[in-house]
């Protein structure tokens, strides 16, 4: 289970209403943003990235170093965040859980 997924957001749809327009994955969702406007960096602009819980984006992220794209033993792709883990690198192995990475493992078989 998720408990957050990051998205960028494409479009500020409904500035009233502080609704964006946000791609997560390639799928394109409504998400309010308003939570963030208290944030001390002035909300959300046109592609920023943001975690989403329920809806609501609860926190932005920085594209370089707190999200990479994972694939598992099945070639399965997924967007994680990494921040918890610092700085990836092609080829860094991780232990994800809830689409966010928790510990960088040293050592692991290929």
């Amino acid at each position: 289970m998720c408990l957050a997924i990051p998205g960028q957001i494409v479009d500020i749809v409904d500035p009233a209403n502080r609704l964006a327009s946000v791609d997560v994955a390639g799928v394109t969702r409504t998400v309010n943003i308003g939570l963030l406007d208290s944030d001390g960096n002035g909300g959300v602009v046109t592609g920023d990235w943001v975690l989403i819980h329920v809806g609501f984006a609860m926190s932005k992220v920085d594209e370089r170093t707190g999200l990479a794209v994972c694939e598992d033993e099945q070639g399965r792709r997924e967007t994680v965040e990494v921040a918890l883990v610092g700085p990836v690198a092609p080829g860094s192995e991780l232990l994800v859980h809830a689409g966010t990475a928790i510990a960088q493992l040293q050592g692991a078989p290929a």
